[in-house]
């Protein structure tokens, strides 16, 4: 396999877990009394994960982060994201918030659950679009 391919297959695998991200939402959403922290959390997973799906289809070194704001600056040189931008940053917090225990537990409600699906399914299926 030469370099082009791997980094192909790569960026593939990163793709992978984010459809299973999202599908793991979409099938805790179906529950009547959904974990909804857990589906934000996957919300954010998916997005996370296809923007490093996206890098490093484009050789961009990134750290090991789950701040999808540093991920986002980073992939706005290869494509316009400026249009999802408040969608990206909005699914930031479930990235910690919605694993971790808190001081004052945070409950998110089905309609915001259903909405943080909504934009990762958006921006996942825009960045899908602007692959090669």
């Amino acid at each position: 396999m030469n370099p082009s391919e791997f980094i192909k297959e790569k960026a593939k695998e990163w793709f992978a877990k984010a459809e299973n991200d999202l599908k793991s939402a979409e099938i805790i959403l179906e529950d009547p009394q959904p974990p909804t922290d857990t589906a934000c959390y996957h919300c954010q997973q998916a997005v996370e994960k296809y923007l490093k799906g996206l890098l490093t289809y484009h050789q961009i070194e990134f750290i090991k982060t789950h701040d999808l704001d540093y991920l986002y600056k980073l992939a706005i040189e290869k494509i316009n994201l400026h249009d999802y931008r408040e969608d990206i940053l909005s699914l930031n917090k479930y990235a910690i918030e919605a694993r971790y225990p808190a001081d004052i537990p945070v409950i998110y409600s089905m309609e915001e659950a259903k909405a943080a699906l909504d934009k990762a399914r958006e921006v996942t299926k825009f960045i899908k679009s602007n692959l090669d």
